[in-house]
This record gives C-alpha cells, sequence and structure tokens, in this order.
C-alpha cells in the first residue's frame, strides 16, 4: 500500500484541508467585513469565533504538519524529501509554543509596510512567522543546495536546526 492511501494520512489530508477552508472563511469573512482577522474586538462575533475556534484550528493545522513530516521521514529516499520531513516536525515543536505566547501578547501599532510588524522587542510576529514557515524554507534552501552538488545525508536536519536555531533567537529577541 502506498503512502498516499494509508487511512490514517487520508484522515490527517482531510483534517488539513477542513482546518485550511475554515482558516480562509474565516479570514476571507474578516476582509469582507472591511476589519482585521486576528485581534479583532470591534465586531463581537467576530472576536468570540477567534477566541474559541481559530487556537484549535492551528494547532490541527501544526499537528497536520508533523504528521505529514514523518510520514516523509518514514519513506525518504533523498535528502530533499528528509528535509521537508525535518521541516514540516520543526513548523509543529515550534508554531504551537509561540504562538500561544503570541495570543496573549498581540501587539498594536505601526510596523513596516505590509507585514504591519515592529521588529521591536515585544512583537512575537516575525518569530511566529518564521516558525510557521520553516516547512517551505528549510526545503527550499536544500533543493538550491543541491543545484550546487549532491547533499550530505544529514544536510536538511542540520538546516532545519538551523532555522530553527534562528527561529528561537528571534523569539526570545521579541520576548525581552
Amino acid at each position: 500500500m502506498t503512502v498516499r492511501r494509508s487511512q490514517w494520512i487520508r484522515l490527517w489530508a482531510a483534517l488539513a484541508i477542513g482546518a485550511a477552508v475554515a482558516e480562509f472563511i474565516w479570514i476571507a469573512t474578516a476582509a469582507a467585513l472591511g476589519t482585521r482577522s486576528h485581534y479583532n474586538t470591534t465586531i463581537p462575533w467576530l472576536q468570540t469565533l477567534y477566541e474559541t475556534a481559530m487556537g484549535p484550528i492551528a494547532i490541527v493545522l501544526a499537528m497536520t504538519a508533523a504528521a505529514f513530516g514523518w510520514s516523509l521521514l518514514r519513506h525518504a529516499t533523498d535528502e530533499v524529501t528528509r528535509a521537508a520531513g525535518w521541516s514540516f516536525i520543526a513548523t509543529t515543536l515550534l508554531t504551537i509554543p509561540i504562538g500561544l505566547v503570541l495570543s496573549f501578547a498581540p501587539v498594536a501599532g505601526a510596523g513596516l509596510p505590509f507585514l504591519g510588524w515592529t521588529l521591536q522587542p515585544g512583537d512575537l510576529r516575525p518569530a511566529h512567522f518564521m516558525a510557521t514557515h520553516a516547512m517551505q524554507v528549510v526545503p527550499l534552501a536544500i533543493v538550491a543546495l543541491a543545484a550546487l552538488g549532491s547533499l550530505r545525508r544529514g544536510t536538511g536536519l542540520l538546516v532545519t536546526a538551523l532555522w530553527s536555531a534562528l527561529t528561537l533567537a528571534a523569539f526570545a529577541y521579541a520576548a525581552t
């Protein structure tokens, strides 16, 4: 049986799709109402939904990354696939605690154009972004390294560890 046809991976895929659709509907609804989707206190029912539903949805999405990462590691035949597996697991391990702290420490005020981040201590959004996007950054870095030559086994784990260290440094800086 191929990995794609296993029962557990199909269940995780269905969960991930459902959570992603719910998050998309949430963000699109807030945008259609001309308001922000996170930390919205201007519309009571949006605030209630955010405070009760978005945390569990985010955790499902993050845990799904770990489930897929574990599957990738178990069946990896090359370093790019191993890097993707490690980075998916790192995404879960970094995103959940940083996101939890961020949910209790919203930042207001002006910031960088387009993103709104301040890059000042107290703004955990850059660290949260780095944690959430480890699963894209690390595999892309490994693909770039592979284009330069052959990869040694363990390069994906090393790059994942380096990205994770940078993410934790950004978190430590923001938490000061």
